[in-house]
């Protein structure tokens, strides 16, 4: 089995967790290995989602849930892109590695060049601000939730792929494992093509 904790020093995060009703389009951001040729690889296999990270201990049945729905779309996408799925990581010319996590952030606002339309009815931030006094700063903490799609040559034990989006969660939000796995198909999309 290859080696992925070498792999991950890219450090990359990922915009995918999406909020229910947000208009705004999910940012997705990617790295590529410049020395990737599609044509190399004939297969892939999907590693077990890890079980160990801050979003399943937030979230402790999330993986099970998702990780149905994850593989359904990483075969959809991959098949569809000309790969064919292996029985083993062992067996196959890429792996793929999903993997999440949360990280709590801060933001400060001065109420002098903080525009309230921006602010998501009934979010934390939302109520923050709703008893403003100006000219104070105001601190908003929040968890970014961050989905990874990691690509991983197998014999060359390297990733040539990485994709990720990073999305601000509520304290309370529970991200639909429907949501995610659709953003996993969006995130894995950008993935080149065998043709």
């Amino acid at each position: 089995m290859m080696n992925t904790r070498n792999l991950g020093s890219v450090g990359l995060v990922i915009w995918v967790l999406g909020v229910g009703g947000c208009a705004t389009a999910t940012k997705v951001d990617f790295e590529v290995d410049p020395n990737l040729d599609p044509l190399r690889y004939q297969s892939y296999y999907m590693l077990p989602i890890p079980t160990e990270s801050s979003l399943e201990h937030r979230f402790p049945d999330l993986v099970k849930t998702l990780a149905p729905l994850a593989e359904r779309s990483v075969d959809a996408v991959m098949i569809a892109k000309g790969y064919a799925p292996a029985a083993s990581a062992e067996a196959a010319d890429l792996v793929i590695l999903i993997h999440g996590e949360l990280t709590p952030k801060s933001q400060v606002l001065l109420d002098q060049s903080f525009h309230p339309s921006n602010v998501r009815p009934g979010s934390t931030m939302d109520s923050a601000l709703n008893s403003r006094n100006p000219g104070v700063t105001h601190r908003y903490d929040y968890d970014a939730g961050t989905l990874f799609i990691e690509v991983h040559d197998v014999a060359a034990d390297r990733m040539v792929w990485v994709a990720w989006t990073e999305r601000e969660l509520e304290k309370l939000e529970r991200p639909p494992a429907e949501r995610v796995a659709g953003n996993i198909t969006r995130l894995l999309e950008g993935f080149p093509a065998r043709e």
